[in-house]
């Protein structure tokens, strides 16, 4: 399978700003499964196999993962190794080992960091590194702060210090770790082209004004030491947090939770973007990991960027949106993608991506039988391609379809279904022609 060179840093594209985009402007669409133990491991489940997790990602078509680095080494669900902190202390920590270090760096997470990155770069795989962890504190509460390296128990320093006031700027002592971490972070793998950064999972027990904080500080410090710039994240604050207050922030990217306005909902009929942000719309915010390949072609066709939250099992199980996001990835790059943008009425099915010039028209039916398209602004005439989402099977359609007029369309398979129509005469955008022959370029096929 061949391998799309990462040669730059993502920057929000200009054209269509629901995408990044590389150097050269190319839009890049964003898909791909995540789980915890990518970077830091829980014990119980013994050493995670990178290597074959990257290439069931490639395997899969798949080109980004959330990079997870857990806050604790311990919780009511199991002990977890590699850590920022060396435990260097002569005194034991609450779990019987040596006390953590504050003042001093694990060499070997942040090379381990490094060294993860950049086989994911080798494969042409963009990495959100994860730079805070919320959830296992909120959820487990003082159980979960007692494993934590900042507890005053377990570390050398011993400085007083509660769970509320970790995740927040309260102590001025500890937004200085903060600050050193980051900028330790930034050194390690700055000089990477495929990360973003992530400020915190869903942290809900943290400050909103503190995320914001570390972002304006992250960012700050890369526009001052380095030539390259990353984009900065953030993610729904769970509990306590809300989808608008990450649309009102200065983060290049951000995760929501399912809820949406006008009877949308994340997680049965997601919003269109608008290009306010680029939306990464995780199940692990959604709330159900057995999210479908249905939902997944939906977000891509609301020009979203779907990802999937899979769990311990992720090298004995295959979820249906695995191969989904794959196929996604396939046709967007395969479309005009800077200038693709969600059309809910071309189609009776509402669930498009269509050229600003109708020259390419890509549509989603999540149910079986025929739907209605509006041609009527255009004069094209269009192939069409069929594609079976479950079976991978690609159809070119015998007869052409004419614009100018509403039609209905047939699939030739009783299940949902992908539609591409492409027009046979030349579509000029403003910045190069767009040609297409009798035949599109060829389906690539993922199948298992």
């Amino acid at each position: 399978m061949s391998i799309n060179k990462i040669s730059s840093p993502l920057r929000i594209c200009t054209v269509n700003p629901r995408y990044f985009s590389d150097a050269s402007g190319k839009p890049i669409y964003l898909t791909g499964s995540h789980t915890w133990n990518t970077l830091t491991e829980q014990v119980e489940h013994g050493i995670f196999d990178y290597t074959a997790y990257l290439q069931v990602l490639k395997h899969c078509n798949h080109n980004f993962f959330r990079l997870w680095s857990l806050e604790l080494f311990r919780t009511p669900e199991g002990d977890y190794e590699h850590l920022p902190w060396p435990r260097t202390g002569k005194s034991p920590a609450l779990d019987g080992k040596e006390q953590f270090d504050l003042e001093s760096f694990n060499e070997f997470y942040f090379d381990r960091l490094h060294a993860r990155v950049e086989q994911a770069a080798d494969l042409g795989i963009y990495v959100s590194v994860m730079l805070f962890e919320g959830w296992w504190i909120t959820q487990f509460g003082e159980a979960g702060w007692s494993g934590h390296p900042l507890h005053p128990a377990n570390n050398i320093q011993g400085k007083h210090l509660t769970r509320l006031a970790w995740h927040s700027l309260k102590v001025p002592w500890v937004v200085a770790l903060q600050e050193a971490y980051l900028r330790k972070v930034v050194d390690t793998v700055n000089n990477q082209d495929n990360v973003l950064y992530e400020i915190a999972n869903e942290d809900g027990g943290g400050e909103l004004e503190w995320q914001t904080y570390l972002l304006d500080y992250l960012k700050a410090y890369e526009e001052e030491h380095y030539t390259k710039q990353h984009p900065v994240g953030l993610t729904f604050r769970f509990p306590g947090g809300n989808n608008q207050e990450l649309f009102e922030s200065r983060a290049d990217w951000i995760s929501p939770n399912a809820n949406a306005p006008d009877g949308y909902s994340y997680k049965e009929n997601p919003p269109p973007a608008s290009g306010s942000k680029v939306v990464i719309a995780d199940t692990d915010h959604i709330y159900s990991a057995g999210l479908g390949g249905d939902w997944v072609w939906k977000c891509f066709m609301r020009g979203l960027h779907p990802i999937l939250m899979e769990g311990w099992d992720f090298f004995t199980s295959e979820p249906p949106g695995r191969r989904a996001m794959g196929h996604t990835l396939s046709y967007a790059q395969r479309i005009d993608l800077a200038y693709m943008h969600p059309d809910e009425t071309l189609s009776s099915t509402k669930y498009a991506l269509s050229h600003r010039n109708g020259c390419e028209l890509l549509i989603y039916q999540p149910e079986n039988g025929p739907f209605t398209l509006d041609l009527t602004a255009w004069q094209f005439e269009y192939c069409l391609e069929w594609f079976n989402p479950l079976s991978a099977e690609v159809i070119l359609n015998e007869k052409n379809v004419l614009g100018g007029k509403t039609c209905t369309l047939t699939p030739p398979w009783e299940n949902e279904t992908i539609a591409y129509l492409f027009a046979r005469t030349p579509c000029f955008t403003n910045h190069s022609p767009l040609y297409h022959s009798v035949s599109a370029p060829p389906m690539r096929r993922f199948k298992r």
